[in-house]
């Protein structure tokens, strides 16, 4: 039967390919132990099984005892590497939707970078944020282009916007 992390958001699954990239999984414990872990996985109303496990990509690599032929945990670890949700991008509008304040909040650079060597999350990360730059210009768009259609954006924001237009590559 396979065995999938019981973090939010995490997909990793207990398979040969998962085993070949490195990652364990890991049971939860058992006690007072099994409640910390519980807690730190943010999950509501989430109880843990005597089968439920962990994958090692939430855990820092001093956790880990690799002196035997089994990768186990050291007594006393809680895992700690998580990637819960960002809040939702907040627009707010007033005096008569002339003036606009946008704040779009980004994830922090990927939680498991000092697992992986250098050169190779200098890549990733690279990736991840041009994918998060491109996210946040697309809904930028939409957004303009919404008020845009309900006729909200005044003049001196439409000049405004227009000095960035080659900046940050909008349409307006």
């Amino acid at each position: 039967m396979p065995e999938f992390c019981a973090a939010y958001s995490c997909s990793n699954r207990r398979t040969v390919e998962s085993k070949a990239r490195g990652i364990t999984f890991h049971k939860f414990p058992r006690k007072d132990m099994r409640k910390k872990w519980e807690r730190a996985l943010r999950r509501k109303d989430f109880t843990a099984t005597n089968t439920t496990v962990l994958c090692s990509e939430h855990f820092k690599p001093e956790d880990f005892d690799r002196t035997g032929q089994i990768v186990r945990l050291r007594d006393g670890v809680i895992p700690s590497i998580f990637s819960f949700p960002v809040k939702p991008q907040k627009v707010s509008a007033s005096k008569g939707y002339q003036h606009l304040e946008i704040q779009i909040s980004y994830p922090s650079i990927h939680p498991f970078s000092s697992v992986y060597p250098s050169r190779v999350t200098g890549t990733q990360e690279k990736k991840n944020a041009m994918a998060r730059e491109k996210r946040a210009r697309i809904a930028l768009q939409r957004l303009l282009a919404d008020l845009r259609e309900k006729k909200l954006i005044s003049d001196e924001f439409k000049e405004r916007l227009e000095y960035y237009e080659g900046k940050t590559k909008l349409a307006i």
